[in-house]
């Protein structure tokens, strides 16, 4: 019974610092300059990425929600843009560096 118990104190605590942690970014995310106004964007991780960086990095195959935010905390929002824009527009005219 003693494990069970610690188990759920390690659980409990765990996931609190999982929130703390979630609120930390949710601040940071909204330091961020907005390059595009979207509706019902709060609260949604992938339409907050969109609004900092102008376009939807996840509609790039492989890039999910926290790829693109990684991408963003070291590129930069709007380097992370050009970055895109840059790359479709290589591989519009077959010319893929990837």
């Amino acid at each position: 019974m003693f494990c069970l118990k610690t188990g759920l104190e390690i659980y409990r605590f765990t996931q609190n610092k999982i929130q703390d942690c979630d609120k930390c970014v949710e601040r940071q995310l909204a330091a961020f300059e907005i390059r595009t106004a979207l509706p019902n964007a709060t609260g949604n991780l992938r339409m907050q990425l969109h609004q900092i960086c102008g376009v939807d990095l996840t509609k790039i195959p492989g890039i999910k929600e926290q790829s693109a935010q990684i991408i963003i905390s070291d590129l930069g929002g709007t380097a992370a843009s050009q970055s895109v824009r840059l790359a479709s527009q290589s591989t519009a005219f077959g010319h893929s560096s990837f």
